[in-house]
């Protein structure tokens, strides 16, 4: 209503004879004319009518001559908001479209008589227009972007709005053209020019580390520049620990990525003489908290390497961690980058390195577990006794732990590997010595099988790997052996040299109670080889290797059941029974996603069955989900569930819920692709149901209720169809369904409603 009466009073000015006021008089109706047209124009744009607003702007273009600054703002910061919104659409065409007009509207005014909000506005409308047209992305575009990018350079000069756009423009060039030189340039302008704001320190971290992606070389230099030059003044314990971190993070990548082995040398080389001058501009080490992050980058990239066994490019990321600057970090931390360097003279097999490195560490790091665990393994090596059993002798002192359990375990394993009989007796008798009592004191062939058996367990326990786990099998073989030997020397009741008798009672009943066990051993073996395969196959990203775990983890599963099958007998002890049983459900299971995953569909069938003997409803649980979870074809999904569903229905006690969500993701998954096993499964639910209804333990309503919808609409898709036969019978069923619903008769009411008012051949049903 507003601008209908301005219409109206324009029309009366516009009759106005144009002699019959002055020039004051004329702008001022000039002015009001524009503003009435940007009005009408922004009313236009409001109210979606482009084509309004495109009349609106044809009136604005003929006013354009006569039009003075202020007027020239108001009508540009409309098209501006025009085309800014355009652009929010998607619709880049039209955006620059109207961008150019707001651009030629400002820009035919001379600068020095615009406002300072119309400079501001000037320079916006310039940044959509740039945007706009590197968003259209056609040749023609990005020379005019290019074009207008240049003409606002020569008025502003090197500012950083404009090296904004020199970069977004050369980011929207395609890969192959490219060009990093200029890029590189225009940021080494802008770190030239830094102005110590949060906002750029920002902006330029993300573009040297999207330069990085092109050159490497050259995104260190930008970075090494920024750091030196600027950040290290500062003195911003946050920007510092950014770019530190950041700069360490990039030749982690980069010395990864070297072609050759000079390439990284040279790198960290760099990497060295930059944290010299860090310290010397600094004159003090890093904060503990930087120095930490850096020390944890610097460790992940470490094991990365040595998994690779690049024990001299692991010694220099070493010396890198152990430099003063990072000295902050403390000693804990100082000692772990020490036992590395130990690790790197053993790959290189320089063991006078390694007893150098140990010489120069502090007290506290010598005596660290670790240490002389590593110390123990230069032992080995130079097959020095002297120093192998110094080392027993301070890991013996934490015997009691279970770490140092585990480095005496560990120890064992070296020394038998090696074949040094005095270093394992050492070992062995170093876990006598934590474990013994204060009554007794176990004889040698004792505490040898005592330390053998508890050593196979630790490495049944944490076995990662298949070696470890058949390792395990041949000593077992051995330590069986030895148990004969034991048995024999038992029934002699030998004695020692002073007379005593050797084997004790509680002796004799803890050898027959091992020897049981050993008789499992292999079981074990099999179940823990078999586990760690599975854990190796679903962390394998290589399709090759994972497929291969699971074969071989196929094979020992399939070890396992055959040996249970023959050992196994009534006699055994109940909780031994219900623990093998227990591992075969699990081995089962195991077997079961390995089959969905080498896609041995006609072996599920066999497993699901074989399974039965083992009544465990959480592992026809679990069947389930594996198998709902494949992308197994629809007829096996459907023989392979059902004989799941039908084997936790003859359980005792079974959950109804789970069973109900089985049976609703399969009809899900075949219905439409196999009628008359989709059918079945419908007349699979109904049992179940009928017989919920009959003990008392019906499926969740909701379950049901779902099943009923879906069985009921797929009728009426049949009925829309004419088809008649087909729609009868599933009506039937999901009425049928309906009935042990639960809600009276409810829904099997309403349902028989519907159907009722359906026509058959001009008939209702």
């Amino acid at each position: 209503m507003a601008l209908q009466k301005a219409a109206e009073l324009m029309e009366r000015l516009k009759a106005v004879a144009p002699g019959a006021s002055n020039p004051r008089d004329e702008k001022e109706r000039t002015r009001l004319d524009a503003e009435y047209l940007a009005m009408r124009t922004a009313l236009s744009w409001k109210e979606d009518r482009l084509d309004v607003a495109e009349h609106m702007f044809g009136k604005i273009r003929d006013l354009q001559p006569t039009l003075d600054s202020l007027s020239a703002e108001i009508i540009a910061d409309t098209l501006q908001h025009i085309g800014f919104d355009l652009a929010s659409k998607g619709d880049h065409g039209m955006a620059v479209k109207w961008l150019k007009r707001a651009y030629n509207i400002i820009n035919h005014q001379a600068l020095d008589q615009l406002s300072a909000k119309g400079l501001e506005l000037r320079l916006a409308i310039c940044q959509g227009l740039v945007r706009g047209l590197l968003d259209v992305g056609s040749h023609v575009c990005v020379q005019e972007a290019n074009d207008l990018i240049g003409y606002i350079e020569s008025e502003i000069g090197d500012k950083p709005l404009v090296l904004h756009w020199r970069l977004e423009l050369l980011q929207r060039l395609p890969g192959e053209t490219f060009d990093v030189d200029a890029y590189s340039s225009i940021l080494h302008r802008m770190v030239r020019s830094f102005d110590y704001s949060d906002a750029s320190f920002c902006f330029l971290l993300h573009h040297i580390r999207r330069l990085k992606e092109k050159s490497p070389r050259l995104a260190r230099g930008l970075l090494d520049e920024l750091l030196l030059q600027h950040i290290v003044s500062s003195r911003k314990a946050e920007w510092i620990a950014k770019i530190v971190v950041r700069r360490i993070w990039m030749v982690t990548v980069d010395s990864t990525d070297a072609s050759s082995d000079s390439d990284s040398a040279e790198i960290l080389t760099d990497l060295q003489s930059l944290l010299d001058k860090v310290h010397d501009g600094l004159f003090e080490p890093l904060s503990s908290d930087i120095a930490c992050a850096a020390h944890s980058v610097i460790w992940s990239h470490i094991e990365s390497i040595l998994s690779g066994k690049l024990y001299r490019v692991a010694e220099a990321w070493c010396m890198i961690a152990l430099h003063r600057i990072f000295a902050s970090s403390g000693e804990a931390n100082h000692g772990k980058f020490g036992r590395k360097l130990i690790i790197c003279a053993l790959g290189n097999n320089d063991t006078e390195k390694a007893r150098r490195i140990f010489h120069s560490m502090s007290d506290t790091a010598k005596d660290h577990i670790l240490t002389r665990y590593l110390t123990f393994k230069v032992s080995l090596v130079d097959w020095d006794h002297d120093l192998g059993c110094e080392s027993i002798r301070h890991l013996s002192k934490l015997s009691d732990s279970s770490q140092g359990r585990d480095v005496l375990y560990a120890c064992i394993r070296e020394a038998q590997q090696v074949g040094d009989k005095l270093c394992t007796l050492a070992a062995l008798q170093a876990i006598i010595d934590g474990w013994r009592s204060d009554q007794a004191a176990p004889s040698n062939l004792t505490s040898i099988l005592r330390c053998s058996i508890r050593l196979i367990h630790k490495i049944e326990e944490e076995a990662t790997s298949a070696d470890a786990g058949s390792s395990s099998i041949a000593y077992a073989d051995d330590i069986c052996r030895l148990f004969e030997k034991a048995a024999e020397q038992a029934n002699q009741e030998p004695k020692d040299d002073d007379g005593n008798i050797l084997f004790t009672t509680p002796e004799l009943h803890w050898f027959r109670k091992n020897a049981y066990n050993m008789a499992l051993m292999a079981l074990r073996c099999h179940f823990v080889i078999a586990a760690a395969l599975i854990s190796l196959a679903r962390t394998e990203d290589r399709i090759e290797e994972q497929l291969q775990y699971y074969l071989e983890a196929r094979r020992h599963i399939k070890g396992f059941d055959a040996t249970l099958e023959n050992g196994l007998d009534d006699k055994q002890d109940d909780n031994i029974q219900a623990d093998l049983l227990a591992k075969l459900s699990t081995l089962f299971v195991f077997d079961f996603e390995a089959a969905t995953v080498l896609k041995d569909w006609d072996g599920l069938n066999e497993i699901v069955r074989k399974a039965k003997m083992c009544r465990d409803e959480v592992m026809y649980k679990a069947m389930g989900d594996c198998m709902l979870r494949s992308r197994a074809p629809g007829k096996a999904l459907f023989s392979t569930m059902r004989l799941i569903i039908n084997e936790m229905f003859e359980l005792e006690y079974f959950d109804y819920e789970k069973l109900a969500k089985y049976i609703r993701c399969m009809l899900q998954a075949i219905l439409g692709l196999d009628d008359d096993a989709a059918l079945q499964l419908v007349d699979q639910a109904i049992q179940i149901a009928r017989e919920g209804k009959e003990t008392g333990t019906q499926p969740p309503s909701a379950e049901v209720e779902w099943l009923v919808a879906t069985t009921f609409n797929h009728a009426i898709d049949y009925y829309a169809r004419g088809e008649e036969e087909p729609c009868h019978r599933w009506a039937l069923k999901a009425m049928h369904l309906a009935e042990y619903l639960g809600d009276g008769g409810l829904l099997r009411d309403t349902l028989q409603d519907k159907f009722a008012k359906l026509q058959f051949d001009g008939l209702k049903a």
